[in-house]
């Protein structure tokens, strides 16, 4: 199984690397800051990821209680009734996916930079 740096594209976990199958040697330090730079690199690209898909969710979620203010407007049944019932629907689902996107860009991005500060101390 491949740990988190290797699933990222960014090598081996621990400082050391598996040249050949069983042979196992030490990261050089070029190899290792290298290794360091890009796990910062991928964990500054998912928080600016991150930043981008929070206020896309408050937009979302702001345009729901818009729509739930149109359809207590719209009293009568009819067209507006229905297109504000619908808006409110669609804003919904939108705010919903916004938060499921937004936890688990979190979730990542401390799972990354978990992973940075292990690779910082070895």
């Amino acid at each position: 199984k491949a740990s988190d740096a290797e699933s990222m594209g960014l090598g081996p976990a621990n400082s050391t690397a598996e040249t050949e199958p069983g042979v196992v040697q030490e990261l050089s330090y070029e190899e290792k800051v290298s290794l360091i730079s890009a796990c910062e690199s991928s964990l500054a690209l998912t928080r600016e990821e991150l930043t981008a898909r929070v206020k896309q969710r408050d937009a979302e979620c702001s345009g729901e209680d818009s729509a739930k203010e149109q359809l207590k407007e719209a009293t009568k049944p009819g067209v507006m009734y229905m297109r504000a019932s619908l808006k409110v629907s669609s804003q919904h689902s939108l705010c919903e996916s916004e938060k499921q996107v937004v936890a688990a860009l979190q979730k990542q991005a401390q799972v990354q930079e978990d992973r940075c500060k292990a690779l910082g101390s070895q």
